[in-house]
């Protein structure tokens, strides 16, 4: 099978699967929070964790996708390798200046418009924060990193790892419906896919993701101008080290073809589905969020 063939069954196969997951995650996480705003004590615990509860019974599909794919997938893991602290320490400020970058862009946006490219967070109560930091910060960090990194990304990486994170992370963005967090999602998603094919341990990214999921909880105890204040600040900061970063990295070499392998992929028919759709929700939260 030629390259562009195998291209666009990954994406069919691959598109599919996200379809029918996200069909599940939205109708249940829908259908949860509707139960728990009804008949539960008003609190955002238990909508996040409706969610979570809609993510692991939607999270399903994957598992049998993993099994229905398992010799393809275990092939092509990254190989097992190590991590200074230094690197892993670089890896957590390249996603903190990212996070804090498009924050204050959003609070600039937001300023200028009236409008958010993001929908607005759930207040928490004090007594609920011990079960955020599960909800909000733990429980997605391990199961989107089993879902992206550890089936998807080893998945498509049968067509090289550059096409794998940035495809895996295209797509990580897509799926959280909202411009913001689909921009974060897709840088953040790069660095994880960089440090597991560094180290060949989802663990890893697991620890990265939870510890950018952490502060984002730990942000609902203070004052939310001060923390808007300091998102702009570091926001700031982390534009001129974005420009510094990427004027001293060279292109690699293995990263030819990616546009065209990414143009045969993501042209598949569910896959132009699923980003047409994904796409579409962004639009609209901005004008109803």
């Amino acid at each position: 099978m030629n390259d562009k063939k195998a291209l666009r069954l990954l994406g069919r196969t691959t598109g599919l699967v996200l379809i029918a997951h996200q069909l599940i995650f939205q109708l249940l996480s829908g259908l949860l929070m509707s139960f728990a705003l009804l008949f539960l004590p008003s609190s955002s615990s238990s909508i996040y964790i409706s969610s979570d509860i809609a993510m692991l019974v939607s999270g399903i599909i994957f598992l049998v996708f993993y099994f229905a794919n398992r010799r393809v997938i275990k092939e092509n893991s990254p190989h097992k390798g190590e991590i200074t602290l230094a690197g892993f320490l670089k890896c957590i400020i390249i996603i903190l200046a990212a996070n804090a970058f498009l924050s204050a862009a959003n609070i600039l946006f937001t300023t200028a418009t009236g409008l958010s490219l993001t929908v607005s967070a759930v207040e928490p109560d004090s007594a609920s924060i011990p079960v955020l930091f599960f909800a909000v910060a733990l429980f997605p960090s391990i199961v989107e990193e089993l879902i992206f990194r550890g089936v998807i990304y080893r998945y498509l990486r049968q067509q090289g790892a550059p096409f794998a994170a940035f495809s895996s992370s295209l797509l990580f963005g897509l799926i959280h419906l909202n411009i913001l967090q689909f921009l974060f999602a897709f840088c953040m998603g790069l660095v994880l896919c960089h440090i597991y094919e560094r180290t060949g341990k989802l663990r890893y990214a697991m620890l990265l993701h939870f510890i950018n999921n952490s502060l984002t909880v730990f942000a609902c105890l203070f004052d939310p101008q001060t923390v808007m204040v300091a998102e702009c600040v570091a926001g700031a900061a982390a534009l001129v080290f974005g420009i510094i970063f990427i004027a001293a990295k060279k292109p690699r070499a293995d990263c030819r073809g990616l546009l065209s392998k990414c143009r045969y992929f993501f042209t598949s028919i569910p896959m132009l589905l699923l980003t047409a759709a994904c796409l579409a929700v962004c639009v609209f939260v901005i004008f109803i969020a």
